[in-house]
């Protein structure tokens, strides 16, 4: 099964709805099916699992550089016919989705100052959902930058006796947004946390790396790995 997912666009004052065209025969015939009259989207997430079961995320309608709203529909036939499942669990902007199975995916979205995680979990084909909060670890004390730098500044913009006062960063004060999990062909989930946009510590060039082995339920955490550029 092969498929793409086009369209949700306005061209030329042509209206083009949310479309998914599939292929049963390796791309030598096509079949067209329309989704959604949809003409303002951002994201396309499409993905078959058998010969008759598949998943289209679609999002769209984004307001400013911070939201916008999403759909996920499903079908039981091969892409004759898409029924909506439901909305995603945020309306933040989205990063990536992935569908491991037809009823488990992960929904990441960008992360926003304050959220104590920016990673979801469906296990109802879209449904439902729950954050991913990955379990937090130590952080090495001997690193770069591994205290808080705000507190360190005003320490020594007040004297030397106060630049004493800064604190030790906190694993969830540094890896905090996480980006679209990876799946190999073994089934593994691999799920990075990131630093974001206010990377200090190990000057930024460190991720913190997880895995499961069992689409989610637990997860492992591997270490602190470096970002290449």
């Amino acid at each position: 099964k092969t498929a793409f997912v086009y369209g949700g666009k306005t061209a030329n004052n042509t209206k083009i709805p949310v479309t998914v065209v599939y292929s049963d025969d390796k791309g030598e015939n096509w079949t067209t099916c329309e989704l959604d009259n949809i003409y303002n989207a951002d994201y396309y997430y499409v993905k078959f699992f058998d010969a008759n079961n598949g998943v289209v995320v679609c999002g769209y309608g984004k307001s400013n550089d911070t939201n916008e709203s999403s759909r996920i529909y499903k079908t039981s036939n091969g892409g004759e016919s898409w029924d909506i499942v439901g909305s995603g669990p945020a309306t933040n902007i989205i990063k990536g989705v992935v569908f491991v199975t037809a009823d488990i995916g992960f929904f990441c979205y960008d992360y926003v100052e304050g959220m104590d995680s920016n990673l979801y979990k469906t296990e109802d084909g879209g449904k439902t959902f729950a954050k991913v909060l990955l379990e937090a670890q130590e952080l090495d004390s001997s690193a770069a930058n591994s205290q808080n730098q705000e507190n360190a500044t005003r320490g020594e913009q007040g004297g030397k006796d106060n630049a004493d006062t800064s604190e030790p960063l906190k694993w969830n004060d540094v890896y905090k947004e996480a980006i679209t999990p990876v799946v190999d062909s073994n089934g593994v989930i691999t799920i990075y946390l990131t630093q974001g946009k206010t990377a200090v510590y190990n000057d930024g060039k460190t991720a913190a790396k997880y895995q499961s082995s069992d689409n989610g339920t637990t997860w492992k955490y591997i270490g602190q790995v470096e970002i290449k550029e």
